[in-house]
């Protein structure tokens, strides 16, 4: 999901109750932004964009600004971006819209998937100390990190439904889980070498998956029919919906902090807290606008960002409300 995003920052203090706002005037960055992801890795928030490439920014406690950027005219080969990674040795990961992956070290560029498998369209990266995982429309491409040969890859025959893979996720147990587009959960099992699905209901809005995050033994899903805890272990499922007290069924992403805490965006004008089984709705405007929530990250100050289709920017953390608008 996209929203368009005018790099105009809004501070709202709340005062009994009340949101006031004042606006940040600041000239930084012209072109209006179409924002694909966004994520936080160190003390740099990263814009990935649809038109202005991708964007490394940082917050000084009163300007939200662009501090560097990646686009068609600084080396990368095109200015659409659809999600990006940072590992552990800091290489930059880009997956792009028409030009597959790059990756980015000592100041240059390096393209791939040229042509194999269709990998034009990344859908979603991972990357651990030894592979990078690439994914798009039913095929997972599993490349050494420093080679960029194929490992293995899976597509239909290792049961991968012909669809488009919105998340990939691996547990502190290195269980492996996607979710997909229209087709629902499903796990990796290596001694079959096969994905299986996993039925969260019986409904087919559950079957569009739109987060995948894990804390110990608990898988959370989000989904388009309420968010699901999943046990790794057994299985066993857990439901939450707005019959539970979540604020909407229609959930954007799921986080959990560096404490633990879960956060659920949904599409409300509250951002949900789950604590032991309740529901606390830390409301976002003052005017009960609904929010239509697609990411939610964690930055180093603990403050949590909401990225929006329609309503712009949101940071919430401890005495902190600020909005930066549309």
């Amino acid at each position: 999901m996209l929203y368009r995003l005018l790099l105009q920052v809004c501070i709202c203090r709340e005062e009994n109750d009340v949101f006031l706002t004042s606006k940040i005037e600041y000239s930084n960055f012209e072109d209006d932004i179409l924002i694909r992801e966004v994520k936080v890795f160190g003390d740099a928030i990263w814009i990935s964009t649809l038109r202005s490439g991708l964007l490394k920014c940082k917050w000084n406690k009163k300007d939200f600004l662009v501090v560097e950027s990646y686009h068609s005219k600084s080396g990368l080969r095109t200015d659409a971006v659809n999600t990006m990674f940072i590992d552990r040795e800091a290489t930059l990961w880009i997956g792009t819209f028409g030009e597959g992956l790059a990756s980015k070290g000592d100041n240059l560029f390096t393209f791939y998937f040229a042509n194999p498998k269709g990998l034009y369209k990344v859908n979603s990266i991972l990357a651990n100390e030894y592979e990078v995982w690439v994914a798009n429309n039913a095929v997972i491409s599993v490349r050494d990190k420093y080679t960029l040969k194929e490992r293995k890859c899976f597509n239909e025959e290792n049961g991968l439904p012909n669809d488009g893979i919105s998340a990939m996720h691996f547990t502190e147990d290195s269980a492996f889980f996607i979710g997909t587009e229209h087709s629902g959960l499903y796990r990796y099992n290596s001694a079959t070498n096969s994905f299986k699905e996993i039925l969260l209901s019986g409904d087919d809005l559950s079957l569009t998956i739109t987060s995948l995050k894990s804390l110990g033994n608990q898988l959370w899903i989000g989904t388009l029919n309420g968010v699901y805890k999943m046990n790794v272990g057994t299985e066993g499922i857990v439901s939450y919906n707005v019959s539970s007290g979540l604020s909407h069924n229609s959930v954007g992403d799921v986080l959990i902090t560096k404490t633990g805490d879960v956060f659920i965006g949904t599409r409300s004008a509250f951002l949900n807290k789950f604590n032991d089984g309740i529901f606390e709705k830390i409301r976002l405007t003052p005017e009960y606008d609904i929010v239509t929530a697609n990411k939610l990250i964690e930055s180093s100050d603990g403050a949590i960002w909401i990225s929006t289709s329609d309503n712009g920017v949101f940071r919430v953390g401890e005495n902190i409300h600020q909005h930066i608008r549309p």
